[in-house]
């Protein structure tokens, strides 16, 4: 994915990868196990995943930032939205 962003308003099934490049932003509504997002430099990832995240994030680092609402944390908190950033 180039400069700008892209978001997906149904959930995405299946294998496979995104790559989210360096500044830009991915949306999902919700990711399959299997699938695989990787992140920039300073790239931004937004899940709203009321039907859950199933896949994984790789090169999560300083400048990254992945907000989720929605979704139950190890942690317990409650499904709400929640900031992340390194």
């Amino acid at each position: 994915m180039g400069s700008g962003g892209m978001t997906f308003l149904r959930p995405v099934s299946g294998g496979g990868s995104f790559k989210v490049d360096a500044g830009t932003t991915l949306s999902f509504s919700a990711v399959a196990a299997g699938s695989k997002v990787l992140l920039g430099t300073d790239a931004e990832l937004f899940v709203s995943a009321t039907a859950g995240f199933g896949g994984s994030i790789a090169n999560f680092a300083a400048g990254n930032i992945i907000e989720t609402t929605g979704l139950s944390l190890a942690a317990r908190r409650s499904p709400s939205t929640e900031r992340t950033t390194c």
